[in-house]
This record gives structure tokens, sequence and C-alpha cells, in this order.
């Protein structure tokens, strides 16, 4: 991608960002301002998750009291897959939201990752309105609405609720030309929840590309914005997107304690800033931003379906919860086409969320000491073609392990075929546990044998692509 490509996300991002930085801050289990009330939060870890089912209806509304797990209406733990539209509120019709959530629904993607501010492009120039002159300020002035674009934006939550799909919302930016000064940013935060707080499929999502030159002059007011939805009353979860390079939440100390999400953000090999993530146990870890179908931002090769897929396989085995989508005629709008909605890298992606539902998921911890996956997780690689001679997914083979903790359940995604060492402590019978290796381009299952040394099925899939993910399982009265 070229540098003036590049500019255009991270500066619509920037914008999302600021839209997102103002406006959040959710139910966490970590201390936070006497001024802030704290949310309810379940007391008890839930027992067992639910497959997600399209149109159901399970949004994001709490963090579980360990602080690892995103919850649903009724306390169950919820694996996330999102799909990042930025620019539709300013783009899309009304019927197209609608085409647009019926296609994402069907293909089971549970969230959308999209800006509150409506921006769209013409050539890689930003224009801060809808495509047909709305905009959502009278005169610039964030505290002074205008209705016909709220409105708008009203209909889309719907339409998103009515299918299923939690909306993480991006809602205040850096990148337009607007007065976000604190006290403006407070009412313009009071004003959010006074009119979103009773929604049942919002989670506030700050500061998106938010780089760390900006931090001393913004944060104040994203701060602000914050403490303005609180004060009215608004609960939903909040976290904030700082710059990539491997970044968390927590890498801003302004913001500790005031978010409920570890939002991680890498364009390099996600399970590396994931298993970071999931070390702060500062709160459930979600894959916020990486690689996009059509893009490769950082000078990698270019972006491949393999590609999507290890980002998203890491990140459920590094102890991720959630993870974002995209392509880049989608997110920018170019493409409305349901055609365009139904990718090979969308449809596997889906494919992925709902295999990891099917399991015990909630009880996986990341095998980051490699206690687990004994053998052939090779090593992680971190030199490679991307800008500053960092790895790309595509340049790192590294496999990743997660297990409950009797190891009764194991999981690890292999990026390319070979063999590998997994050790489940004494079996305690004669009994072998079930040995499963799972295909991810078509998701065909292949019955293993429990050995020593455990080997893929020796045939290639998707034009000579390798990888697998490993699935073992075994009753408590076999151990």
């Amino acid at each position: 991608m070229s540098a003036d490509t590049r500019v255009g996300r991270r500066s619509f991002l920037a914008l999302a960002g600021a839209v997102v930085a103002l406006g959040v801050a959710g139910c966490t289990t970590r201390p936070r301002p006497e001024s802030a009330p704290r949310p309810f939060v379940p007391t008890t870890a839930p027992v067992s998750p639910r497959a997600a089912v399209p149109g159901h209806g399970r949004f994001a509304t709490a963090v579980s009291a360990d602080g690892r797990h995103i919850l649903d209406e009724d306390g169950l733990p919820l694996l996330g897959l999102a799909d990042t539209v930025w620019t539709m509120p300013a783009t899309y019709s009304h019927d197209e939201q609608r085409r647009y959530f019926e296609t994402r629904a069907e293909q089971g993607f549970t969230a959308l990752h999209v800006a509150a501010w409506p921006f769209h492009f013409r050539g890689d120039d930003l224009v801060e309105a809808c495509t047909d002159g709305v905009q959502p300020f009278v005169g610039g002035d964030i505290t002074r609405w205008d209705e016909t674009y709220w409105s708008r934006f009203d209909a889309l939550l719907d339409l998103a609720a009515q299918h299923g799909i939690t909306a993480y919302v991006g809602l205040m930016t850096t990148g337009f030309s607007l007065d976000l000064a604190p006290g403006r940013a407070r009412r313009y935060g009071e004003l959010l929840g006074a009119r979103y707080s009773g929604r049942p499929n919002v989670v506030w999502l700050f500061g998106v590309d938010y780089a760390q030159q900006e931090w001393a002059g913004t944060d104040p007011s994203f701060l602000a914005c914050l403490d303005g939805l609180r004060a009215a009353g608004d609960r939903h979860l909040a976290t904030i997107q700082l710059a990539n390079d491997d970044s968390t939440s927590s890498d801003n100390p302004a913001w500790d304690g005031r978010v409920d999400l570890q939002a991680a953000y890498t364009y390099r090999s996600t399970d590396t800033v994931l298993r970071n993530a999931w070390r702060l146990g500062a709160g459930p870890v979600i894959l916020v931003e990486s690689n996009y179908e059509d893009e490769n931002n950082e000078g990698g090769p270019p972006t491949t379906d393999a590609t999507i897929r290890r980002q998203a396989l890491w990140t459920f085995t590094s102890g991720g919860v959630h993870v974002a989508y995209g392509k880049r005629s989608v997110w920018r709008s170019e493409d409305l086409t349901v055609a365009g909605l139904r990718t090979t890298a969308a449809e596997q992606s889906a494919r992925v969320l709902a295999k990891m539902s099917s399991l015990e998921w909630h009880r996986l911890v990341p095998d980051v000491e490699g206690q687990v996956l004994v053998h052939g997780a090779g090593e992680q690689t971190s030199r490679g073609t991307q800008r500053g001679g960092f790895a790309d997914p595509l340049e790192s083979d590294h496999a990743t392990c997660a297990a409950d903790p009797e190891h009764d359940l194991v999981v690890a995604y292999l990026p390319s075929a070979r063999p590998v060492a997994v050790t489940l402590g004494t079996l305690g019978s004669a009994n072998p546990p079930e040995v499963e290796w799972w295909d991810p381009t078509t998701g065909a299952s292949t019955a293993g044998v429990w050995a020593e040394t455990l080997t893929p099925p020796a045939e290639t899939h998707e034009g000579g692509h390798t990888d697998w993910l490993l699935v073992i399982t075994r009753r408590a009265a076999d151990r």
C-alpha cells in the first residue's frame, strides 16, 4: 500500500479514534475514581458458553468477575467477530445498511466497528460529512446536535440490534476540525449518555490510531467525555485504541482503571501483543485492529486469506476474546454489494468463530510458558519485510496453544503443518484423549490418533496452505 493510502486510513481512524476517545469507560472490575460510580459486575464466573446464533441478540454488556471474558445479557461468556465499516453512517442508505446487517448476521458476525461522526473519502481526501452533506453538529459545535444526522445513527443502531450485532462506536477523534475542549467534551459525553444509555448493543471505543504525541493535549478531553457519559448514567463497556506498534490500552497510563477492555492493535503477528495484553490482567483482550483484506499498511507481503486466518486463530489461542476483521473497499464504503461481503476471508473468519464457540473456550488459558505444547511451536519471528524490519503475519510461523487448567481441552494453532508434542500430565486411565485436526479453510475435521508425536494429515488444502487447528479433548474420568 502506498504512503498516501496508509495516511488516509490512519487519519480516518484517528478521526474515528478521537470520536472514540471521547466517549468511553465502562463496566470494569478495576478501581475507578469515586466520581464514577461502579457498574454492576457479576460476582460469579459463568459455567458454560452458548454457541452464537445469528440474530439472537447476544450483546457485549459486561465483564466477568475474573476480568477475562466479555459477558452477554444473560451473563454468559461471549466470543466476538467484528466487521470494520468506519464510514457506514456517512455513506450507506438505510436499505443498504439493512442488507449489510442481514448478510453479516447470516455469516455469523457478532459486532461492528463504526465511527459516530460521519466522514467519507473523495479520492484520499477526508470529507467530514455524509455524502449528502448532512453533518452531526450545528455550526461545528459538538454540544449542538443536528437531529437529522443523529436520528439516522439511531436507526443504524436499531438495525444492528435487530440482527444481534454489538456496535463498537468510535466516539471522538483528533482528526476532525472541531473544538474538543474538555468542557465541550464533557457535555458531549452527557448528551451521548442521555441518548444511548438504554441501548443494549453499544460499546464505546476511544482513540483509534491515538498517537502518543497526542495524549498530553487530548487525554483531558477524552476523559472528560467519559466522565460525562458516566454522569449521565451510561454504563456501556468502553476501551481505547492507541496507535499501531503492538499497542494495548494500558500503554497510556492516563487510562489505567478507566477502560473495561484491553484493545490490542498490531499489523505484525497477533500472538505476541495478545499474550502481552493477557499477562496484564487488565480486562478481556480484544484484537481491535490488524491487517485488513486488500491492505498492507506496513509494506510487507500482500494480505491473503491465510493472513486473516492467522490473525484470528492466533488471537483465540493467545487469550483474546474478540477479533476485528476488515476489508478496504468495505470500511471505506466503496463496495456496498452483498458480493463484496461474501469473500473467502470473511467466510473463513466466521467459520473460525463458530468452531471456537463450539468448544468450552472460556476455560482456556494461553500456554505462554510452553508447558503444554512442548515441541513444535517454533520460534517467534520478529524480523521481516515490514517497515522498520518487523515481521508480517505471513513471515511468522509460530504455533500457539491454550488449555484448560486440567488439560481436558487443548487447542493449538499451527500456521503450517509440522509434528508437535503435547503433554497432558497423567492420563489416569487407559483411555486415550480424542484428537481432531480441523481445517479452517473448509471447516472439515479429520480424526487423529493420540501419540507422543502428533502429525497433521498429509494432504494440503487451499492452494498449498497447510494451517491446522489441533483440538485435544478428554473426559475427566480419563485423567
